[in-house]
């Protein structure tokens, strides 16, 4: 992956400072190409100027959701497919993990499941033959992807009493998306980890998918787009 080894604790311009020193890149969407609402100035250009020195681009982003409804999502943003080679999401890692039951933590799981976050994010689970139920006293398990905008994005609290009725349960959680915080057009709000870490505190069974969890960069690494 190493073209030519940078050198040590240089300052960054930029980009194209590293550019020469890589074949490969790995690069974060929210907060590094776009903010949620449109892409940032230059970020498509730097994309294609990777592409065009022949660079492999992989995209990686904790979204709660699958690859191909990301793709299509950075089309309007004009991230079209041709600048980039790959895509993998915390959601697809998630979809992955639900599907094969291989991981124990997984295979334990049952078919019922309470979903805490936006009607948006249902593609995540809508294929798998799971029974999504309304109530922490019918669930076996809890798929957590962020707060809806029902109950709001600025405070844990509306999301409480329903963590405090999983946690009487003991049902273990899947955060599907660990950043706490993300900033949407200049607007703070809280994210799926903000919830995961208040439920893990109070002694809640929470499975993390996402960066920086090792596991997410693996699946990366094997798409083999990178060499």
């Amino acid at each position: 992956m190493n073209a030519q080894t940078p050198p040590a604790l240089s300052i960054l311009g930029g980009l194209a400072d590293l550019a020469q020193h890589y074949d490969g890149y790995i690069v974060d969407l929210w907060g590094t190409v776009h903010d949620g609402l449109r892409p940032y100035d230059g970020a498509v250009a730097c994309l294609r100027a990777l592409r065009n020195a022949d660079k492999h681009v992989v995209l990686l982003s904790n979204a709660p959701r699958p690859a191909h409804v990301v793709a299509s999502q950075l089309e309007g943003f004009g991230v079209t497919s041709d600048l980039y080679d790959g895509i993998m999401t915390s959601g697809e890692e998630t979809h992955r993990l639900l599907r094969e039951r291989t991981d124990p933590w997984f295979a334990r799981l049952g078919q019922t499941m309470l979903h805490i976050g936006g009607t948006y994010d249902q593609e995540l689970y809508d294929d798998l033959g799971l029974r999504r139920v309304t109530s922490a006293r019918e669930a076996e398990f809890v798929i957590n992807t962020g707060p809806d905008l029902d109950r709001g994005v600025g405070s844990l609290d509306p999301y409480l009493p329903e963590l405090q009725s999983c946690l009487a349960r003991g049902l273990p959680m899947i955060c599907a998306n660990p950043d706490k915080v993300v900033v949407k057009g200049g607007v703070s709000q809280i994210c799926a980890g903000a919830l995961a870490a208040s439920y893990a505190e109070q002694g809640g069974d929470v499975c993390w998918i996402g960066k920086p969890d090792p596991r997410v960069y693996e699946p990366v690494l094997g798409l083999s787009l990178i060499h």
